[in-house]
């Protein structure tokens, strides 16, 4: 009786591991029986609902070419024959990811002067390759402000099955200049009218394009925009205070910094670079800066001295 209950648990076991088999499974060399399927490559597992894909560009008033790719999802082997691919744009794919994840994402319009693709004409996946790129023009000055994105299907395939699960695709276009990315910061910091203010410790922020010379500086750590600190020991921030910075492109000088929220901000707070740091970008790509925040309302010439050295981490 004991071995018969054991023989039953391990086929029970075999049958369930056989039922589990993703689509995305598959034995190399073994033929299935189905059409193969095409799909976008843009998605990170089986049950996602939309493929994504953010590109990043430098900017400048030019035409750069990304492309999208449509792989064969449900084959190791190359296909055999070529096959047809029809693509279509669908602001709705926007839409519903935004909806979804809580984005907001704008779907670029057909008239968009910064944007150049053709979906009149099939993208054909050839004999012997198992992927085929999309190609789309994008001139990062013209694109407009605000997040556009494209919203893409496949609509329909000639010599294969279309992917049910992966053929909606989210492809966003970010203009970024070369000082934006994630950066780690080290540094001092001084408030002269409450000494009980010290420093708090290494934090993260995002430097985020908002024009070719230009950043604002998102404190990951605080969650906003803003400087965290320790108030005897405990967490906190500046209300009302944080970073814009300019550049200088030709020396990757700091050529100054505002607040945030208003220079000065509504209960007078302003940022100004001190000009005895060395305020510029690294060849390491790392930055040094000295700054104050002033409120002569508190106390002159200054409120508050920070001096900082940001070690760059990588894209945002």
């Amino acid at each position: 009786m004991l071995l018969k209950k054991i023989f039953y648990t391990i086929l029970a076991s075999v049958l369930l591991l056989a039922s589990c088999k993703t689509k995305d499974e598959f034995v190399p060399g073994v033929t299935y029986n189905g059409p193969v399927q095409v799909s976008f490559n843009n998605y990170i597992n089986d049950d996602q609902e939309f493929g994504f894909y953010s590109v990043g560009l430098p900017i400048k008033d030019s035409f750069i070419t990304t492309k999208v790719v449509i792989k064969l999802s449900n084959t190791t082997s190359p296909a055999d024959h070529d096959i047809k691919i029809y693509l279509a744009k669908n602001d709705a794919v926007v839409t519903d990811y935004n909806t979804v994840h809580g984005t907001n994402y704008s779907p670029i319009s057909v008239q968009n002067a910064g944007f150049d693709f053709d979906l009149t004409q099939p993208i054909i996946l050839r004999a012997g390759q198992r992927e085929v790129a999309f190609p789309i023009r994008v001139n990062p000055v013209r694109m407009g402000s605000g997040s556009p994105a494209l919203g893409l299907v496949i609509a329909n395939a000639d010599g294969a099955a279309v992917s049910p699960l992966q053929n909606k695709l989210v492809v966003t276009f970010v203009a970024r200049n070369k000082y934006d990315g994630r950066y780690s910061v080290h540094g001092t910091f001084v408030d002269y009218a409450n000494p009980a203010f010290s420093y708090y410790g290494d934090y993260l922020v995002s430097l985020i394009t908002t024009g070719a010379n230009s950043d604002e500086v998102f404190n990951e750590t605080l969650g906003n925009y803003g400087y965290i600190f320790s108030n005897a020991g405990s967490p906190t921030y500046y209300g009302n205070f944080g970073l814009n910075m300019t550049w200088d492109p030709s020396t990757d000088k700091i050529t100054a910094v505002t607040n945030y929220y208003g220079q000065p901000s509504s209960n007078g707070r302003s940022a100004n670079l001190d000009p005895s740091g060395a305020n510029k970008l690294n060849p390491d790509h790392s930055i040094d800066i000295k700054y104050w925040m002033d409120q002569p309302s508190v106390i002159t010439p200054h409120r508050a001295a920070f001096n900082e050295h940001w070690t760059y981490i990588g894209p945002r």
